[in-house]
Parts: C-alpha cells; sequence; structure tokens
C-alpha cells in the first residue's frame, strides 16, 4: 500500500505536470524561471497531497533531526565527495558525462543568475528532501523508536533502495537524455536516505544537498560564462 502510495504520488504529479505543459518536452529549452514556475508547482502539488495523506492516513514523517555537530558536518560532506567522486569516475568511463546546457542555453543562465541558483541551490534541495526523505521514507521506516538500534541502517535498507529508486526515477527529464545518470542520481538518494536515518531527520541531508546542488549550479554559471 505505502510503496504504491509513494509511486502514485511521484509520478502522478509529474504525469500532470507534463501533460499540462509546465514540465517541457526534454528538447526544449528552459530560462530560469520557466524552472522557478517548474519547482514551485512541483513542492505546492507534492506538499499539499503529502499533508491531506498525513491527516487522512496517520502516515509519519521525519522531521528536521538531532542536533548537528560539527563532526556530523565533516563526515556528512567527505561521504558527499565520495559519493561524487565514484559518480564522476563511472561516467567518465562511460563516455557520458552529461551536457550541462542540455536544456539550458548560456544565455539563459547568464540573465537570471540569482533566480537560477535560487531555484537549484535552495527550493530544489529543501523540497525533495522533505518529499523523497522526510515523508517516503519516512512512511516506509519502522516506528522511531526503532532507530536507536545497533544498525538502524541495515534494518532500513529496502526502505533506503525503495525510496532512492523512486528518488531516480523521479529525474526521468535527466534519465530520458542519458540513462547512465541514473546511477549517480540513485547513489545520491542512498546516501541522503543514510544521513536521514543516522540523523533521525533531515536537516542534514538538506544541508548537503543544498551545497551539492550549489556547487553545480556555479561549475554551470562558470561554464556558461566560457561560452
Amino acid at each position: 500500500m505505502i510503496p504504491l502510495t509513494a509511486l502514485a504520488l511521484v509520478f502522478g504529479v509529474q504525469l500532470g505536470l507534463y501533460k499540462l505543459g509546465i514540465i517541457p518536452e526534454t528538447t526544449k529549452k528552459i530560462n530560469a524561471v520557466h524552472m522557478f514556475i517548474i519547482i514551485v508547482s512541483q513542492a505546492g502539488i507534492f506538499l499539499t497531497l503529502v499533508m491531506l495523506l498525513q491527516a487522512k492516513l496517520g502516515f509519519k514523517y521525519f522531521g528536521l533531526g538531532d542536533e548537528i555537530t560539527g563532526k556530523d558536518l565533516i563526515f556528512g560532506f567527505a561521504g558527499l565527495i565520495i559519493v561524487n567522486i565514484f559518480s564522476s569516475i563511472f561516467l567518465n568511463l562511460t563516455g557520458t558525462v552529461p551536457d550541462q546546457f542540455k536544456g539550458f542555453s548560456p544565455e539563459l543562465l547568464r540573465n537570471n543568475i540569482f533566480l537560477f541558483m535560487f531555484t537549484v541551490a535552495l527550493l530544489g534541495p529543501i523540497y525533495e528532501e522533505v518529499i523523497f526523505r522526510g515523508f517516503i521514507l519516512g512512511m516506509l521506516v519502522p516506528e522511531q523508536e526503532t532507530l536507536n538500534n545497533n544498525s538502524p541502517i541495515k534494518k532500513n535498507l529496502p526502505a533506503i533502495l525503495f525510496t532512492s529508486l523512486i528518488f531516480m526515477l523521479a529525474h526521468f527529464d535527466n534519465l530520458i537524455e542519458n540513462y547512465y545518470i541514473g546511477l549517480p542520481l540513485f547513489l545520491l538518494g542512498m546516501y541522503f536516505s543514510f544521513i536521514t536515518i543516522y540523523k533521525k531527520g533531515i536537516m542534514l541531508g538538506i544541508l548537503l544537498h543544498i551545497s551539492q546542488n550549489f556547487l553545480a549550479g556555479i561549475m554551470m554559471l562558470y561554464q556558461a560564462k566560457q561560452l
């Protein structure tokens, strides 16, 4: 029931936005304003459905979690670097490094820098962590008390794998252009799920996800200036 609900939630919203033309065809270039509209539309619909489901069916969800320490940040960023290094090696070995400007033109980025960064580096990470790790992962893991045992990651591995798969498939526009990007997306989903269960909440995952997207956005803007 819960996995089917999660699947229906993610793909129902994505398909609806695609049919309405809010999410464009993958061959169409979009600007930062359009991207902002896409993210806000997704977040608004997702969060509304989440609140309705939670109130109606009593699904639990992850809150912000335990206090974040300096050690958490150090190991969190170290793990994120390792995931990115592995993903970069994999994409280079397959010869399918994504074209950063497949859906954008350099001009579109340069003309809307603030809105682009605000959308990519802040709105996107927050709403994705709330939906995928806060809500969907929160539905699938056992009660919060079981997270205090000695092997919470191992015990919740099926939930982590399923949530990561949903996270990967939800980026279907990226997968259509380059299906090899699926593995890096899946690994990121697993890593953020590990972090969420380890800290019993989504706050650290949000910070790491924001950092991930911020650096990616900066790299895109730098490349845009060279073109």
